[in-house]
């Protein structure tokens, strides 16, 4: 999968990260569980970093296997709404165990830094924590959590998703918003890498 290349894009958000850079930047992420967590859920359902933040451990529903895992986004940028059961296996245990290694009562999948207070991680410290480990892989300072929402949209397109489809699981509310992630002279008569529309764990 081709990356557009750093420094081409008016709009720093459309930029988003091959195969390469995924896995270098999952590399420098190494074992730290909770932002390894946070950056492969962003990158499997596209999340915006304040609909990471703000997921709470009832949006996740936990069957008898990690087969039977749900999870729901609140769409808060313009309220769409959704589940997903459409999982990779080993985020959905990843998932289970960060849940499951859980003893405190705060509400949030990822507390703040003070757990008891009742609140969720500061989006701010998600976006300098995910600086810091691009920085560690050698990327460029202009990408930001939301390149991964970007990445997510190129994988399902180059995983065969039409218009619609992408619409829908990144929860956009028109086909045109869904259309902004295909750039066709990028793509055309470029051979592909496709990875599988998996986790980096």
């Amino acid at each position: 999968m081709k990356g557009r290349p750093v420094g081409t894009s008016k709009n720093s958000e459309g930029l988003y990260l091959n195969d390469t850079q995924l896995e270098a930047f999952f590399r420098a992420v190494g074992e730290d569980k909770k932002y390894r967590l946070m950056f492969n859920l962003a990158l499997y359902f596209g999340l915006r970093v304040s609909e990471l933040a703000g997921m709470k451990l009832s949006d996740i529903f936990i069957g008898k296997t990690s087969s039977d895992l749900a999870v729901t986004v609140e769409g808060l940028k313009n309220g769409r709404k959704r589940t997903y059961e459409r999982i990779d296996p080993k985020l959905a245990n990843e998932l289970i165990e960060w849940i499951q290694a859980r003893k405190d009562k705060n509400p949030y999948l990822f507390p703040g830094r003070f757990v008891e207070d009742g609140d969720h991680i500061d989006a701010q410290a998600a976006k300098n924590q995910f600086k810091r480990y691009a920085q560690k892989a050698g990327l460029s300072r202009e990408l930001s959590v939301h390149n991964l929402r970007a990445s997510c949209a190129v994988r399902l397109i180059h995983g065969g998703a039409n218009t619609v489809e992408v619409m829908k699981w990144l929860r956009l509310r028109t086909a045109s918003a869904a259309q902004c992630y295909y750039d066709r002279d990028e793509m055309k008569d470029t051979e592909l890498t496709v990875r599988s529309f998996g986790s980096y764990l």
